[in-house]
C-alpha cells in the first residue's frame, strides 16, 4: 500500500519573473509484517511503527496521519436480503436479481443490482456484458464510444470531472458536464461511469427525448414579454394618458 499527497506547485521570483517549481512528491509506504504489525517509511528515509490510534506525523505542513484499525485479510463483499417498505416509505434501497446463465465459465448464479454491468466469459472464453437496468428503447442513432478521461482533485482520489469521447455518424465529439450532444431530438448527458477492474471502464450516458422544447422556449419568451409589458409599457402608457389629459384641460380652460 502506499499513500501519496501531491502539493500544489510553489511560486519562486527570480530577477522580477515570477517562476513555477515542481513541488517534491510526498509519498508514504505501508508495511505489514506477518505478525500484524503495520509499519511505514517516509520518502526521506524515516521509519517507523504505525500504531493503531496513535497519530504520525509525516513533516507535511500540518497533517498527521493515524491508523484505525489494521486487517492483515479483508475483502469487499455485498449482501442482499429482501427489505418491505414502510407504508409511509416511497423510496428504498435498489433492487437486485439473482442470475444464472448458462454457458458461461461460471455456473454459479450471481446478483446484479440496480444500474449494475457485469462481465462474463462464456465457455470459449469470449466476453459478454450483461446489466440490470430500463428497457432498452432504440433511438436511431449510432455512438461509438471512443475514450473516457477522469479528473481528480489534486493530492486525492476524487472524482472532479469525467468526460467521453464518442463518434456520431463519422464525427467526435465530447459529451461532458454542461456539454450534452444533441442528436435526432435526442440530447445524450454524461450521466456517470462504472469501474471494471476485468476490463474498460463503462460510461454512463443519460438520454432525454423532448419533442415539445420549442413550446416551452415559446412560452418562456411570452412569458418574459408579458412580465416586460406589465412592468414598463402599461405604467408607460398610463403615464402618456395622463399627460394627454392633463393638457387637454389647459386648453380648454
Amino acid at each position: 500500500m502506499r499513500a501519496l499527497y501531491n502539493f500544489s506547485p510553489e511560486n519562486s521570483v527570480e530577477d522580477g519573473h515570477a517562476h513555477q517549481q515542481k513541488a517534491p512528491r510526498r509519498h508514504l509506504d505501508l508495511y505489514l509484517t506477518p505478525d500484524g504489525k503495520l509499519f511505514y517509511q517516509l520518502e526521506n528515509g524515516k521509519q517507523g511503527q504505525f500504531v493503531p490510534g496513535q497519530p504520525v506525523s509525516p513533516g507535511w505542513m500540518d497533517i498527521q496521519l493515524t491508523a484505525r484499525e489494521v486487517l492483515p485479510s479483508s475483502r469487499k463483499e455485498t449482501v442482499y436480503r429482501e427489505f418491505k417498505l414502510p407504508k409511509d416509505q416511497k423510496d428504498g434501497p435498489p433492487p437486485a436479481i439473482r442470475v444464472k446463465l448458462e454457458g458461461s465459465q461460471s455456473a454459479n448464479p450471481f446478483w446484479l443490482q440496480y444500474g449494475d454491468v457485469r462481465e462474463i466469459k462464456d465457455a470459449s472464453g469470449k466476453p459478454a456484458w450483461f446489466g440490470y437496468a430500463f428497457k432498452t428503447v432504440p433511438v436511431g442513432v449510432k455512438l461509438e464510444l471512443l475514450d473516457f478521461e477522469i479528473g481528480y482533485d489534486p493530492g486525492t482520489t476524487n472524482p472532479a470531472s469525467y468526460k467521453s469521447k464518442v463518434r456520431v455518424d463519422g464525427q467526435e465529439h465530447i459529451i461532458q458536464m454542461n456539454e450534452p450532444l444533441h442528436r435526432n431530438n435526442f440530447t445524450f448527458f454524461q450521466s456517470s461511469y462504472q469501474e471494471n477492474p476485468a476490463g474498460p471502464w463503462i460510461s454512463v450516458f443519460s438520454v432525454a427525448y423532448d419533442p415539445g422544447i420549442f413550446l416551452k422556449y415559446l412560452g418562456s419568451i411570452m412569458l418574459v414579454g408579458g412580465i416586460f409589458t406589465m412592468f414598463y409599457l402599461k405604467p408607460y402608457m398610463q403615464g402618456k394618458r395622463k399627460y394627454q389629459a392633463r393638457q387637454a384641460a389647459k386648453e380648454s380652460s
